[in-house]
């Protein structure tokens, strides 16, 4: 847990659902805590979890590049694969 939800005295849960709640982007928390219905604090909770779910499989698909990058890289020498990246413009 942060100190800064300790100190202002929050459970492990309620610190959870805050974070949650602040990965909701701006413009969608706004326009939805505007509205003529609300979303309750578990809803806005869940939109949240749900952006990071998506944040996860970018991450994931990132890893995968990387490591087919390494792989490149331990096959392939980098001499003449820097040499095809000389091209003016």
């Amino acid at each position: 847990m942060t100190q800064a939800a300790k100190d202002a005295g929050m459970s492990k849960r309620q610190k959870d659902i805050a974070l949650r709640i602040a990965n909701v982007p701006e413009d969608d928390f706004n326009e939805k805590v505007e509205s003529d219905d609300p979303p309750t604090v578990s809803a806005l909770a869940d939109i949240g979890t749900k952006r990071s779910e998506k944040d996860f499989q970018r991450a994931t698909e990132a890893l995968g590049t990387l490591r087919k990058f390494s792989e490149f890289c331990g096959s392939n020498k980098a001499e003449p694969v820097s040499t095809l990246s000389t091209t003016t413009v």
